[in-house]
């Protein structure tokens, strides 16, 4: 069985949608994989940083990880939406340790510029990840314009050190709360929340004509605000 993977998610998470869906409702778990399906892809892309050959490798996560979601979602300890996202993190690094385990990866070389489709490009929160890392504002853009800004911001957040990128792809990708990041991490709350403001600091500083301070502020403490419920 295969999922159908959609240009993007038109329903929206809410934690009677997840509680409705654990249970087994059908419509409700159709809307909630339609929810989530997009989001994955994204959680995906994060960790592999693929090159267009890759981008097969990706859609076969991203199947195997919704998968696991159908087959996982009655067991969620906490039936809600802060629970689904922690549960669809752990899966999708489990889905993407098990790839690399069996693939020897392939990083892009330096300079290049990721790979990504129309899905990843349009994606909200890589959308707003660029505006808060360019304090650009809400002026429209193309498909292109946007796909390209996307694309920078995802090949500079590839030549992050490690620990960085994991804190950025639990905020951001995964929208974790910072609990969530820093139990993940093995750090406290502040510590946690710290490491998202340098990671975002070092990302800017790459995608970023120099001399645009205006942002430090906003990226501090937007930073603080990453992954709490709304």
């Amino acid at each position: 069985m295969r999922i159908p993977l959609g240009v993007s998610g038109t329903a929206t998470l809410t934690d009677e949608l997840v509680r409705r869906a654990a249970e087994g409702a059908p419509e409700e778990l159709g809307r909630l994989m339609e929810a989530i399906q997009p989001q994955v892809r994204l959680m995906v892309v994060a960790r592999l940083c693929p090159l267009a050959a890759q981008m097969h490798d990706v859609e076969e996560i991203v199947q195997e990880a919704l998968m696991g979601v159908v087959r996982g979602l009655s067991r969620l300890r906490c039936p809600g939406v802060q629970g689904l996202r922690a549960f669809l993190s752990g899966l999708v690094s489990r889905r993407v340790a098990a790839f690399l385990r069996h693939r020897r990866r392939q990083l892009p070389p330096a300079g290049r510029v990721c790979s990504l489709d129309t899905t990843v490009a349009g994606e909200s929160c890589c959308a707003a990840l660029w505006q808060l890392l360019s304090c650009s504002g809400t002026s429209p853009l193309s498909a292109a314009d946007r796909a390209e800004r996307v694309a920078r911001v995802l090949a500079a957040f590839a030549a992050l050190p490690t620990e960085q990128r994991e804190a950025i792809t639990l905020a951001f990708f995964d929208q974790l709360t910072p609990d969530q990041i820093g139990s993940r991490m093995g750090l406290s709350r502040g510590a946690a929340a710290m490491l998202v403001v340098r990671a975002l600091r070092a990302l800017r500083a790459s995608v970023t004509p120099m001399g645009e301070d205006a942002a430090g502020g906003q990226v501090r403490a937007e930073a603080g605000r990453v992954g709490r419920p709304g």
